[in-house]
């Protein structure tokens, strides 16, 4: 099956993936101009008056204070927490001082760390455990997955060295 681009009439074979951008309301789900000649013209758009008025207008809209960008952090923090893990900042906050600022695995404090220490929950019950730093985070998620642990046994098991 192909699809010809409406702009530069080339045919293209699948998948339309790799050509096209995908577009709900088109029949077969795809843009009619394929990626090369949409982004010609969105970067043609750009460099007249209209566009560069345009963006100028959505910096201006989402150009916020310090302030103001502070209290959507802690928004959408707030709301993270309670949508992943049915906790408040507060309860977050409890278990940070219960374990005084350290992954409750390895030790390792949150100043040493780039992020936050992460919620830890069991994806079957969905009760949270605890804080963990990334990677320990990381580990326990590989541990947890009994479909992983089959494959890598039967990989070590008929892994050659070489």
């Amino acid at each position: 099956m192909t699809k010809t681009c409406t702009k530069c009439g080339i045919v293209y074979p699948e998948p339309f993936e790799k050509w096209f951008y995908k577009h709900p309301t088109c029949k077969d789900g795809f843009h009619g101009q394929c990626k090369k000649c949409r982004y010609k013209a969105a970067k043609k758009w750009n460099k007249t008056k209209r566009g560069k008025e345009s963006f100028r207008k959505s910096l201006k809209k989402y150009a916020i204070s310090e302030k103001g960008r502070k209290k959507r952090k802690t928004t959408n923090r707030r709301n993270l927490l309670k949508l992943n893990y049915n906790i408040t900042i507060d309860e977050y906050d409890k278990m940070f001082r219960h374990q005084q600022g350290c992954c409750a695995i390895c030790g390792i404090h949150q100043t040493e760390l780039k992020k936050r220490l992460f919620v830890d929950h069991d994806h079957k019950t969905g009760k949270v455990r605890g804080l963990l730093c990334p990677n320990c985070n990381r580990r326990l998620g590989v541990l947890e997955n009994e479909n992983f642990k089959i494959v890598a046994g039967e990989y070590l098991k008929n892994a050659q060295i070489c």
